[in-house]
């Protein structure tokens, strides 16, 4: 319980906890169904919760494969990007290249798309919303 009232945990991060800790595997899956039958440990709200905090400067690979890293199954990541439905990728894109745009001010025009391009790859967005982010935001990028 003490883990859990520092921070949220999803099943598997909690389950690798107390195996660390030295709590035998009997001991680790009754207080885990305890805990998930009492809603304490819930993996569906944990991806929501984390989808909605990091939305604004992660796409939906970066989104997804940080979850899956965390052990949420593939339903729970799904439902929670739902909520991304409806939101431009290039849009998301764009606002985080325009907070990042200082970084690049004074670089080559290549040497500038390249590293913005690699940095929205690294934040998980689709090389379509990076090209229409780097266009929008540093100039367009096919105008080399």
């Amino acid at each position: 319980m003490l883990l859990l009232a520092r921070q949220p945990y999803t099943l598997r991060r909690l389950r690798d906890r107390l195996r660390k800790r030295g709590f035998d595997s009997g001991t680790i899956s009754e207080v885990l169904d305890e805990l998930c039958a009492s809603g304490a440990v819930d993996d569906g709200a944990y991806a929501r919760e984390f989808v909605a905090y990091h939305a604004e400067d992660r796409g939906p690979r970066r989104l997804t494969a940080d979850l899956r890293k965390r052990g949420v199954d593939r339903a729970h990541i799904e439902a929670a990007l739902t909520s991304l439905e409806g939101r431009d990728e290039g849009d998301t894109a764009e606002t985080l290249l325009r907070r990042l745009a200082g970084r690049y001010a004074g670089l080559d025009a290549p040497v500038a798309r390249r590293r913005a391009y690699a940095a929205l790859a690294r934040r998980g967005f689709s090389s379509y919303a990076a090209r229409q982010a780097i266009e929008r935001v540093l100039g367009d990028i096919d105008g080399e």
